[in-house]
């Protein structure tokens, strides 16, 4: 009757959840929800914290470095039970957080130098007016070669021998700028009817969990495309495609991306 009133676990079945948790272990060791297959709801099952990454199934961010382990896991590639998965001399969350770094490296710019040094590395005092007397000769510098330096007329109205273009939308335009990474990813999902899981974002680009998951946070904070959280991963969605909450249908989320159209 415990099983019924208390906990609404099914007394036929011994892991009610299926989360790889025996309800009973759930109630009498974990302190979890026998009827929850995500007790914390961080991204990892009960029994994949306990068995597979020995972390705390009721604590969302078991090792208290600003990143949920479902994130350490599926996102970042970083260890949910190391405050400092790299060894760099950040926590794992202030380098995603704060600095937009990858917490699985020490080195995340490659330039030979740990993370943890380069935000540490203190600013040289300069003197006021070593500094003002720096600027000055470097725009004299700047403005003795803007003088002496016969530069390319590029996007001048004239043509090669000087001549005055009467009309400037006659000269030839200049060359548009390479995609970024965020026009990939855009285009990535106009191309796959405004929506689709970030893994297959993965996939399709062939960029590191962790790459995908910083482009995707920079166009979250400027509004250009909605991330839901659904099972073990995220939804991807431009604005105003995004399914209602309640109602999304995983196998919608998992359709295949169609590429984008290159015409």
């Amino acid at each position: 009757m415990a099983e019924i009133k208390r906990y609404q676990t099914d007394p036929n079945a011994a892991d009610t959840d299926q989360d790889g948790l025996r309800d009973a272990l759930e109630v009498t060791t974990f302190s979890t929800n026998p009827s929850a297959e995500d007790s914390d709801s961080e991204g990892l099952g009960d029994g994949e914290e306990v068995h597979r990454f020995h972390t705390d199934p009721t604590t969302a961010d078991t090792d208290m470095d600003g990143l949920d382990g479902g994130a350490e896991v599926n996102e970042y590639d970083s260890d949910p039970n190391a405050v400092d998965t790299d060894g760099d001399g950040l926590q794992d969350g202030s380098e995603v957080h704060r600095f937009g770094l990858d917490p699985s490296r020490a080195d995340s710019d490659g330039d030979g130098v740990p993370d943890g040094q380069e935000v540490s590395r203190p600013i040289p005092d300069i003197d006021p007016l070593t500094l003002f007397l720096g600027i000055g000769i470097l725009g004299l510098a700047g403005w003795w070669v803007w003088r002496r330096v016969d530069l390319p007329r590029v996007g001048r109205f004239t043509t090669d021998d000087d001549t005055p273009v009467e009309n400037p939308t006659e000269v030839d335009p200049v060359e548009p700028a390479p995609m970024t990474n965020e026009d990939r990813v855009r285009a990535l999902l106009e191309g796959a009817g405004g929506r689709i899981r970030q893994s297959g974002i993965v996939e399709e680009m062939e960029w590191s969990k962790s790459t995908v998951s910083r482009v995707l946070s920079r166009m979250e904070k400027d509004g250009e495309i909605s991330k839901i959280s659904l099972g073990r991963g995220n939804l991807i969605s431009l604005p105003g495609d995004e399914p209602p909450v309640r109602n999304i249908d995983p196998k919608v989320a998992n359709r295949p991306s169609k590429p984008p159209d290159e015409s």
